[in-house]
């Protein structure tokens, strides 16, 4: 790494300078450095940035205007590459409220190539450049200073090898006529919908939400509210305010009374002692629209029948058959997630199978299935599979 010239930007001036030589790339990679642990809003520590005129490490922790960066982010015009970065861009998007656009994800890329999903981007580099990095200070410090001379060689690494790797899997795919598909997928990573969450959605996984009487309930989900904005508050995490079960085991004995938390050997006194005026009021608030509403759609879903988990299982089966005969990685076609909701909620259909190059690998009639999910009959005719959907009577 001795031999890698870079710049160490640390102050505006230096900041600056780096905006207006770069304002006529045509690509950029990026990587970033954070803390996240402990805190609710992520710290933001440094930013490796390469491009056709150079490499920079950018200190965010001493340079607070960015926006020159953040512009760079939000060119069309400027290619922008990344390794699994989903989690660069939620940092972007919760501080600036920017998302980068016309980005190229390697590891996305690798997936369209080879069904074993996700690669490491030590392997990938491996496997395309043959180039063996030392890996071993992602949850080092990041934001001591000055900065150690061996998480300056690790962040350079993240990023000086990421324009080689670009050219290796463009050729690749285009070869397989599959870098279009690439180019869609890592768009939907580029989307604000991407990055907004539902705050009540483990309550659906719940066994303790659906055994509680409505007005526990109701606490339950006023304190899942309280424990977020006080963390907000605080910039800590939510379990530093408040940990989980512990939350939990409250919603459960809260109609008991004061009496019913201080006996319990899970909740700790201090929570009592410190909040129960709190928790009082949040139990006595009447009902508001809004959380009728969360009630609604949480409260006693509809449970996955063993039909529509069996189908549910025969799909699985079927994707990765058909991603292994195109070398996609099947985890790339849907998502853990969005399967176990399909299998919770008949009428759930991610909008993402509508469009693009999933409605080209799979087939039209498929997605339609998908869409529908009506049930299937499935025979052995002369020595063949075959599976259609039930004529209705």
């Amino acid at each position: 790494m001795s031999n890698i010239a870079y710049s160490l930007l640390e102050t505006k001036t230096d900041f600056d300078q780096f905006v207006a030589e770069n304002q006529s790339i045509e690509w950029l990679a990026f990587d970033t450095e954070f803390i996240t642990e402990k805190r609710f809003q992520p710290q933001l520590c440094l930013i490796q940035v390469a491009t056709s005129n150079g490499v920079y490490l950018i200190d965010s922790l001493k340079i607070e205007d960015l926006n020159g960066l953040m512009d760079m982010m939000k060119n069309p015009d400027i290619l922008k590459m990344t390794h699994a970065g989903e989690n660069d861009y939620r940092i972007f998007y919760k501080l600036f409220g920017v998302l980068p656009v016309n980005v190229f994800d390697t590891q996305i890329a690798d997936g369209f190539l080879n069904y074993q999903y996700p690669m490491s981007f030590k392997d990938l580099v491996k496997k395309y450049l043959n180039v063996h990095l030392q890996k071993g200070f992602k949850v080092s410090d990041w934001s001591k200073r000055p900065i150690d001379e061996k998480q300056i060689s690790y962040a350079l690494d993240d990023v000086i090898y990421l324009y080689g790797l670009y050219e290796k899997l463009k050729t690749a795919l285009e070869k397989k006529g599959r870098f279009e598909w690439v180019m869609h997928e890592c768009q939907m990573l580029c989307k604000q919908s991407a990055y907004h969450s539902d705050p009540y959605k483990d309550l659906a996984k719940s066994r303790t939400f659906n055994t509680l009487r409505k007005k526990s309930q109701l606490f339950l989900i006023r304190l899942m509210d309280w424990r977020k904005e006080e963390a907000k508050a605080k910039n800590v995490s939510k379990k530093m305010i408040l940990d989980t079960k512990i939350m939990y085991e409250i919603a459960k004995n809260m109609a008991v009374g004061k009496k019913a938390l201080e006996s319990h050997r899970i909740i700790p006194n201090w929570v009592t002692t410190r909040y129960w005026e709190t928790f009082s009021d949040l139990f006595e608030l009447p009902e508001t629209p809004e959380e009728k509403e969360i009630i609604k759609k949480y409260a006693n879903p509809i449970r996955s029948n063993m039909q529509r988990v069996l189908t549910m299982d025969l799909l699985i089966g079927l994707l990765k058959y058909k991603a292994m005969e195109y070398e996609v990685s099947s985890n790339l076609i849907v998502n853990r997630a969005d399967l176990n909701q399909m299998k919770l909620e008949p009428n759930y259909f991610p909008d993402y199978f509508e469009e693009g190059w999933r409605r080209e690998l799979l087939g039209g009639d498929l997605i339609s299935w998908l869409k529908n999910r009506s049930p299937l009959s499935v025979e052995m005719i002369e020595n063949q599979w075959i599976i259609s959907e039930k004529k209705k009577k």
